[in-house]
C-alpha cells in the first residue's frame, strides 16, 4: 500500500460488544424505604468514565455511575444505592494521532454506552419497586474538555485563593 492509499483510508470504530461489568443495588432499609413520603427523595448521582487497552487497536471504555436516594422525610434513610459499571470493548482502525484517539475513547465510545447504561438504571430502580431513575442526557465532549482542564490546573499548580 503506497503512502497516499494508507492517507486515504478513514478511521474506523467497531463495537465488539457491551456488556454490565458490575452490578450492586443495595435497598437494605426495606421496609423502611417504601414508607409513604411527604417530600420526594433527595437523588445524587455521579458519572465517570475511563479507558484501557485491551490488546492491540481493541479498548475497554467504562461508564461508572453511583446513584443513591435518599429521603427528605426521613433522617439518615437511604432508599437506595446503585453502582453499575457498563462497559464496551472498541476495535479503533486507521486513528491517525493520539489526540484523535482520545476524543474517540473518551467522547464517542461512552455516548455509544450510554443509552444501555441508562435503561439498565431505569430497569433496576423500577424492578426493585421504585420510581424508574431516568438519567439526562450526558455532553461527553463537554465532560472531557471539564475533566482536562481541570487535569491542566492542578498541573500547573493553581490553587485556589480566598
Amino acid at each position: 500500500m503506497t503512502k497516499e492509499q494508507s492517507e486515504n483510508i478513514s478511521p474506523s470504530i467497531a463495537v465488539n460488544g457491551h456488556y454490565i461489568k458490575e452490578l450492586s443495588f443495595d435497598n437494605s432499609k426495606a421496609p423502611a424505604s417504601f414508607m409513604p413520603q411527604e417530600k420526594a427523595p433527595k437523588i445524587e448521582i455521579a458519572i465517570n468514565f475511563n479507558h484501557h487497552s485491551v490488546q492491540d487497536n481493541v479498548y475497554e471504555v467504562t461508564l461508572l455511575i453511583k446513584a443513591k436516594a435518599l429521603s427528605m422525610d426521613v433522617e439518615d434513610l437511604t432508599l437506595f444505592d446503585l453502582k453499575l459499571a457498563y462497559a464496551g470493548l472498541f476495535s479503533l482502525n486507521n486513528i491517525a494521532t493520539e489526540e484523535q484517539k482520545e476524543l474517540i475513547l473518551m467522547i464517542h465510545c461512552p455516548s455509544l454506552l450510554f443509552p444501555y447504561a441508562r435503561r439498565v438504571v431505569s430497569d433496576i430502580t423500577r424492578d426493585s419497586g421504585f420510581q424508574p431513575l431516568m438519567l439526562e442526557h450526558l455532553d461527553f465532549a463537554s465532560l472531557h474538555q471539564q475533566r482536562k482542564l481541570q487535569k491542566e490546573s492542578a498541573a500547573s499548580g493553581d490553587v485556589l485563593m480566598n
